[in-house]
């Protein structure tokens, strides 16, 4: 989730007029202009078959809006993309990094597993009235090069993606025979989207190997194990979390045009 550290690229504010108009239209248009007076409740309270943009007339209908605060984009959490490959010869080599690596959407509150099914096309529906922008509940990076690697060192590609973020809180009405409900609960999504001129941003990342993480990664590979796989060149390919915060730390980078 977004803090305070992270770079923000761009900020913008909802227009609220259509939620305001389904609001005033069943009855709660003194708890839209004044919403502190919103009552908090849980997601649990919310029956399933609510979990919809509300529909109804001025005495029926029911449903979840959200009613946001603020669309924000910031700069993500570098992930790789595709596993890194290791130069297991004695000379420089061609070998093809990169591949591709799924993201998904991040939520700071509770949502009851009989409401998820429907809950990210809550989300696009509020996003669209709200901000003119779609939502996606996950997004596929996809990036792959041939790059010269140096014997004994490591290669890989990282994705810094545009990071859609929405503050706000979800509204539940509910108008049946002349009685009315309405409850909120807060929370934030996170979610990869790019906007405008934003751009998700790859790297190219390389590093010597540890005598230890070579002997690890030869050792899977030996075995015939699928966590580390020969490439072409005489490379080894294995799983990114074999990877130290160390190594990948102290790692080159080189930025990449997408």
């Amino acid at each position: 989730m977004a803090t305070d550290d992270r770079e923000l690229l761009l900020s913008r504010n909802p227009d609220k007029r259509a939620l305001s108009e389904k609001m005033h239209r069943l009855g709660f248009g003194s708890y839209y202009d004044f919403p502190e007076k919103i009552p908090a409740i849980k997601s649990t309270e919310v029956p399933a078959n609510h979990w919809k943009d509300p529909v109804g007339n001025n005495s029926d209908g029911y449903g979840v809006v959200g009613n946001w605060k603020v669309m924000s984009y910031y700069r993500g959490v570098p992930a790789y993309v595709g596993d890194p490959v290791f130069n297991d010869t004695p000379d420089d080599a061609s070998m093809t990094v990169g591949g591709s690596r799924t993201i998904g959407s991040e939520y700071t509150f509770g949502v009851e597993y009989s409401a998820e099914a429907g809950f990210f096309d809550l989300v696009k529906v509020s996003t669209t009235y709200s901000f003119s922008a779609s939502w996606s509940e996950s997004t596929t990076f996809s990036q792959s090069m041939t790059v010269n690697i140096r014997p004994g060192w490591v290669s890989w590609i990282e994705v810094s993606p545009v990071a859609r973020v929405l503050d706000g809180d979800f509204v539940y009405l509910r108008a049946a025979s002349g009685t009315r409900k309405i409850g909120k609960f807060s929370g934030v999504i996170e979610a990869p989207g790019i906007e405008g001129n934003l751009k998700d941003l790859y790297t190219l990342r390389s590093t010597p190997m540890t005598d230890a993480l070579a002997s690890e990664v030869r050792a899977l590979a030996g075995q015939g194990e699928s966590a580390a796989q020969t490439v072409d060149g005489g490379g080894l390919r294995f799983p990114a979390d074999l990877l130290s915060d160390d190594l990948r730390t102290q790692a080159e980078r080189h930025d990449l045009d997408h």
